[in-house]
């Protein structure tokens, strides 16, 4: 077990969360930021009680400002940044997105290499980066294996999309990109002492237990699960996804030395990936009432084939990731629990 003092960002949000929560069980003391006080309310809520007295809240209200993280980063050991702008509307993509991406990354970069305590960051990243965009538009991708060191994606700053239906998922990825760009271009050009984890996680489903109504469950990674199976298609799906709990025990084991700096992509099923197929079947066995009531019967699914590569990840980390069988069981027994 563990005292060391952890930074966590985004720990109101799905990952941010979990991984806390994660965190604690661990034994960390955590310094968790929020970018409003109120947020402080709904996590502590939720929260188990016995955990109150370990985590330190800190009110950050713009992560993306020169020196956001300059007081908040003395003392710590590791930090985990996970937030980051989420799909969802916007009027300006370089403001909105791009921008607070970026500028929030080289922020607690910054912070970090003038604290004398902080020995390693751990970035969440997605797979998105390595995913072009005019390629996810069309439907088709002419790499169908992902792998954590290839070459990513780049986006400049003043690039817009036509597509409206598409346009906040795509910017959500091109801002993946940027920010993944700009702190591997801080780790080469500053050399700080700390060294950087970057994972790279696919869709991520399970249970949300932030969530108090089912409104609040289909926001984020969840609702790409729960519109297909509540018949409502939108963009195609990508055949790679990932259980919560795999991605906030990735990003606890990823602050031990005994895992390698370097990028890391998570994702389930292997050389098969995702088989979107599989979510109705689970839904038949283990929730049959929810059939044709709460789920369609047959839900349309327009997928484009990506696996991604997880061996090295699981081979650095000893994990065998949950199966989407499980992400769904988990998921939908949560959502139908609100």
């Amino acid at each position: 077990m563990t005292n060391e003092l952890v930074l966590i960002t985004g720990i109101s949000g799905f990952i941010g969360y979990a991984t806390l929560v994660h965190a604690l069980e661990s034994g960390y003391q955590v310094r968790g930021i929020v970018r409003k006080a109120s947020q402080i309310d709904k996590i502590k809520v939720v929260l188990p009680t016995h955990f109150h007295a370990l985590v330190e809240f800190a009110v950050i209200d713009d992560l993306s400002a020169k020196g956001a993280f300059e007081k908040q980063m003395r003392g710590v050991i590791y930090a985990l940044h996970i937030a980051s702008p989420m799909p969802g509307p916007f009027e300006d993509l370089e403001r909105d997105f791009f921008r607070p991406a970026v500028d929030s990354t080289i922020s607690l970069l910054s912070a970090a290499k003038a604290s004398p305590t902080v020995k390693r960051i751990i970035i969440t990243s997605s797979n998105a980066p390595f995913v072009p965009v005019t390629e996810f538009v069309q439907g088709k991708l002419t790499k169908e294996v992902l792998r954590s060191d290839d070459e990513i994606c780049h986006y400049d700053m003043k690039i817009r999309f036509d597509n409206p239906q598409a346009a906040p998922i795509l910017a959500y990825a091109a801002s993946k990109s940027m920010a993944l760009d700009a702190a591997e271009k801080f780790m080469e050009t500053q050399r700080p002492v700390f060294d950087l984890v970057v994972l790279m996680p696919a869709y991520v489903f399970g249970p949300n237990r932030l969530s108090r109504t089912p409104e609040d469950f289909a926001y984020g990674s969840n609702s790409f699960l729960l519109d297909h199976l509540l018949g409502r298609p939108g963009a195609p799906l990508m055949t790679s996804s990932v259980h919560i709990d795999d991605v906030a025990k990735t990003h606890v084991l990823s602050l031990k030395s005994f895992i390698p700096a370097g990028r890391y992509l998570l994702a389930s099923g292997e050389t098969a990936g995702t088989d979107w197929s599989e979510a109705f079947q689970v839904i038949k066995k283990h929730f049959p009432e929810a059939v044709g009531a709460t789920f369609v019967k047959d839900p349309e699914v327009r997928t484009i084939r990506v696996i991604s590569d997880t061996l090295k990840a699981e081979q650095a980390f000893g994990i065998k990731f949950k199966s989407f069988k499980e992400q769904v069981k988990d998921a939908v027994g949560y959502y139908l629990s609100l």
